[in-house]
């Protein structure tokens, strides 16, 4: 009995020591010792990387303080390439936190007690040692602000392809970016993990080209498949600046297959506060002076070349009166507040390029459609109509007591009006066609519109005139005086 006794004795203590032994081999003697201190961090406590180990709590604290006014010093840094950053102080962004907090995040890593999970914790950060991140957290608005600041350098619009035919040059698309704020913000890391200038890539979206420089390949840039011209009255300023304004809006616009061509769209409004000057046009079937006259010399000379080329036109619109700088039923009308547009399809089987032409001090405009040689089609477009005469019934009468006594003004001489049919023909190889009607055009006659003053009778002479109105909203131009009748 005593036997038995004796041997348990000596395997208790044997466990006794075994125990001891491995606990002091994996740390566990230490981790059980420091159960009965305070709040305590290991002789490996590592604050951001620097560390602040065997310290006691009091200078623990003081010692996370100064690092952390050290941090507030450094930068946080936007890092878009080696040659492009961008930096703020962190203490200007609203850096600022509380050493106590700090600490006590160390010390929750390295708990007193006895429990089997603050022993675990504490053998672990003996082990390990102790790493404890300071987090980084900023002022929402100054962030948002230093951000704003940096997207106005890094925001840049996607560049298409094009194809200067007046310098036979080939411009390289580019793609475009745009800093995305919010998403940067969200992916900050929530931790600084050592001291020093903490250092994010920003979140950026790239926006492609609708134009690369691979859908302008094959495109012959010493030929055009189709081009139109028209000329108009130089000395009518406002008109001449007008066409070249509008015109330049369209300079290397590019097609690709199936797309479609919108004028008003590309344009916008043609108004004074657009840069526009007051010009004739059409307005209600009459003649007034509103901003963007001159802009149906621009879609007319366009939809012509786009007939020529083979494009599929899907909206196209006559005049209200007959205009002269191209064939009956060759015009084409636009209005942007009305939504009158000139719409066309690219249906060939490649790209094509719209390339504008015109000099106002010479008084005339064209457009060029590029595309590839093997789109090139015989094209011809035909028309025939026959006049609706003006007759005296149509003319009205205004009366208008600022008019001499017995004269008679004519604010408007009137115009015949005209039926017109336009083709499209295909010439094939074998001189063969094949045709299409376009349009048929009804344009009714229009009457004078005279003012007099009845006092004393009709008068005998009649003085030609035209409105002095403005209508900033209406683009339906008139052509050149001398083309309306």
């Amino acid at each position: 009995m005593r036997r038995y006794l004796f041997v348990i004795i000596i395997s208790i203590v044997g466990l006794i020591i075994l125990s001891a032994v491995a606990a002091y081999a994996t740390g566990y003697d230490k981790a059980i010792t420091a159960g009965f201190n305070g709040p305590v961090v290991p002789e490996r406590a590592y604050i951001a990387g620097v560390n602040f180990g065997g310290l006691d709590k009091q200078t623990f604290v003081a010692g996370v303080a100064n690092l952390l006014d050290t941090i507030a010093d450094e930068e946080l840094v936007i890092w878009l390439s080696e040659d492009e950053t961008y930096s703020m102080p962190l203490n200007e962004l609203g850096f600022n936190p509380s050493a106590e907090e700090v600490a006590e995040l160390a010390f929750a890593k390295f708990p007193p007690g006895f429990g089997v999970k603050q022993v675990a914790l504490r053998q672990s950060g003996i082990r390990r040692g102790l790493q404890v991140p300071v987090p980084l957290v900023l002022d929402d608005e100054a962030l948002r602000e230093f951000l704003g600041l940096i997207k106005g350098n890094i925001d840049r619009d996607a560049r298409d392809a094009l194809l200067d035919f007046e310098n036979q040059v080939l411009l390289e698309a580019r793609e475009g970016q745009v800093l995305d704020i919010d998403a940067t913000i969200d992916d900050l890391p929530e931790f600084i993990t050592f001291a020093g200038p903490v250092t994010v890539r920003p979140t950026i979206d790239v926006k492609g080209a609708s134009v690369s420089s691979g859908d302008l390949t094959g495109i012959d840039p010493s030929e055009p498949l189709a081009t139109f011209t028209t000329k108009f009255n130089k000395w009518k300023r406002g008109r001449s600046k007008n066409i070249a304004i509008l015109s330049e809006m369209y300079q290397g616009i590019t097609l690709k297959p199936g797309e479609q061509f919108s004028l008003n769209e590309i344009s916008g409004p043609r108004s004074r506060e657009a840069g526009y000057y007051p010009a004739p046009e059409f307005k209600n079937n009459r003649i007034i002076n509103g901003y963007g006259g001159g802009s149906c010399q621009v879609s007319t000379t366009l939809y012509n070349a786009a007939l020529l080329a083979g494009m599929q036109i899907d909206e196209r619109h006559p005049h209200s009166r007959i205009v002269f700088y191209v064939p009956r039923g060759q015009d084409a009308t636009v209005n942007y507040d009305s939504k009158v547009d000139l719409r066309f399809t690219n249906i060939l089987d490649h790209a094509v390029v719209i390339w504008p032409r015109w000099d106002i001090e010479e008084g005339w405009l064209t457009f060029e459609i590029y595309g590839n040689d093997d789109d090139r089609q015989e094209i011809e477009i035909t028309s025939s109509y026959s006049t609706i005469w003006r007759a005296e019934s149509m003319d009205e009468y205004i009366i208008d007591s600022s008019v001499s006594t017995g004269d008679e003004i004519v604010d408007d001489k009137g115009t015949n009006g005209v039926r017109a049919r336009t083709y499209r023909h295909y010439i094939q190889p074998d001189g063969t066609r094949i045709s299409e009607e376009l349009f048929y055009d009804v344009i009714p006659a229009m009457g004078r519109i005279i003012r007099y003053n009845p006092i004393g009778g009709r008068g005998m002479t009649a003085t030609s005139s035209s409105t002095d109105q403005e209508n900033e909203s209406s683009s339906e131009d008139t052509g050149d005086e001398g083309f309306y009748f």
